[in-house]
């Protein structure tokens, strides 16, 4: 082991312990991109989870500005589709992939999309230059992509290697186990949707910002009948499609994925972020889309309006999901 290596591995073993004890994962994510800093790996670094797996896009940040934070906290950034780009153009380094600054564009389509940008000056072939990237998914244990790290302006302006990513491996495994166990705190275990407590929270959190639209209610009709005639596991198997499903059909509408929530037993939602279509051109959709592929579900939904409690806007979703489920029964007063 090279004296750079050696020093790494101290940075490492002092900061992991304090990386752990950090109350929130902002905060941990953050300390890990400290100590990637620290180590003297690379300047400037990025850790971020996606939304679409953690319910709410997170940051944690070393060696930026306060503008550039305020534009990452603003702006849409790297995301699930980029990956697969970053794996066709970027060059494999092992765990983590090297993006050059002349296929850059082709990873992220819109130049005011690029992450970190640094002032580096270039020196020429075989050196870092300033829209160059380095990136590095956090994968899951069943592989699935939870976030990304993102790096830039090594100190020694050489551009990495696989010993690089080799350095980098440790900081990477720490993140991705301290965000998959977060999210497992936020998941249902049979569905993998996030569960009701969560629910509960990122509705509170979203009114508190300004940025909650609504909610939808979906539940299931006649549970009951197929755990009572073909046993709870195959009633299971039906929760399991079911939930699979409703991500499906609300990504088509909508255009974008949006987390599903299993409240309990056969109930779920789906919570509406500013910038939703409105209710009531979502709602058609999502039912004609429900009576092609999910016949046995009901939807509702309300919309948020200022000064209303919560509750009241659960209350009303779930209103609408009864009466559309006692109309498709012939039971709602016309």
């Amino acid at each position: 082991m090279d004296p750079n290596s050696e020093s790494v591995l101290r940075v490492f073993l002092h900061r992991s312990r304090q990386v752990i004890e950090k109350p929130t994962l902002k905060e941990k994510l953050t300390a890990i991109a400290q100590a990637i800093v620290e180590a003297g790996l690379f300047r400037r670094v990025a850790v971020q989870l996606y939304a679409e797996s953690y319910g709410e896009k997170l940051f944690g940040w070393a060696g930026i500005t306060a503008e550039e934070e305020q534009w990452l906290e603003t702006h849409d950034t790297l995301g699930p589709d980029e990956y697969e780009r970053v794996r066709r153009y970027g060059v494999d380094l092992g765990n983590l992939y090297f993006v050059p600054h002349d296929r850059i564009w082709m990873v992220l389509g819109d130049p005011d999309s690029f992450l970190l940008s640094s002032q580096v000056e270039w020196q020429g072939p075989g050196y870092w230059h300033p829209d160059d990237m380095l990136y590095a998914p956090l994968l899951a244990s069943d592989n699935t992509t939870m976030g990304n790290v993102t790096a830039d302006d090594p100190p020694d302006h050489r551009l990495p290697t696989e010993h690089t990513a080799a350095l980098l491996t440790p900081f990477l495994a720490i993140a991705s186990i301290l965000v998959e166990q977060s999210l497992d705190r936020r998941r249902d275990t049979l569905t993998s949707c996030f569960n009701g407590p969560f629910f509960r929270d990122e509705m509170a959190t979203l009114e508190a910002s300004g940025n909650l639209r609504g909610v939808l209610f979906l539940d299931m009709d006649n549970l009951k009948m197929v755990n009572d005639s073909q046993g709870h596991a195959a009633g299971d198997r039906l929760i399991q499609d079911t939930a699979h499903g409703l991500g499906q059909i609300v990504q088509q509408v909508l255009g974008r994925s949006m987390p599903v929530f299993r409240l309990h037993g056969d109930e779920f939602a789906v919570l509406l972020r500013s910038g939703s279509p409105p209710l009531d051109r979502m709602l058609p959709e999502l039912r004609t889309l429900r009576d092609a592929y999910l016949p046995n579900i009901s939807i509702g939904g309300a919309e948020y309006q200022l000064g209303m409690s919560l509750a009241e806007l659960t209350r009303l979703a779930e209103q609408s999901m009864y009466q559309d489920k006692w109309t498709r029964k012939g039971l709602w007063p016309q």
